[in-house]
């Protein structure tokens, strides 16, 4: 399959939209919570270190996730973008709808899991 013009614009538009979305919510994280001055308080301390490392975690989920769609704005550019890049199979307009950012067809993700 073949993607129009129309349909890369309308995919490079989704991706571009969940760019900014992603680096909104990064920005979110990275601004830095308050949790308090109370250092004698070993319960305080014990909640900072988990948000801290809930946010962590979330910030790497998020980093993962942007630098996939910044992979398939690239494949926009250089003309692969909907062929899987295992195989070279065309993705179907189903996936591409459902995650934009995908780079392998329903069969070399399967094999892959």
């Amino acid at each position: 399959m073949n993607l129009t013009e129309e349909q890369l614009r309308e995919f490079t538009g989704l991706l571009q939209k969940e760019v900014e979305s992603i680096q909104a919510q990064l920005g979110k994280l990275g601004k830095d919570a308050d949790f308090g001055d109370d250092a004698d308080s070993m319960e305080e301390e014990s909640d900072e270190t988990e948000e801290l490392s809930n946010r962590l975690g979330i910030e790497k989920v998020l980093k993962d996730r942007l630098s996939e769609v910044q992979e398939a704005l690239a494949r926009v550019a250089d003309g692969s973008y909907g062929t899987c890049k295992q195989c070279g199979a065309s993705l179907t307009q189903e996936m591409l709808r459902l995650n934009p950012e995908s780079s392998l067809c329903r069969e070399c993700k399967t094999a892959q899991s």
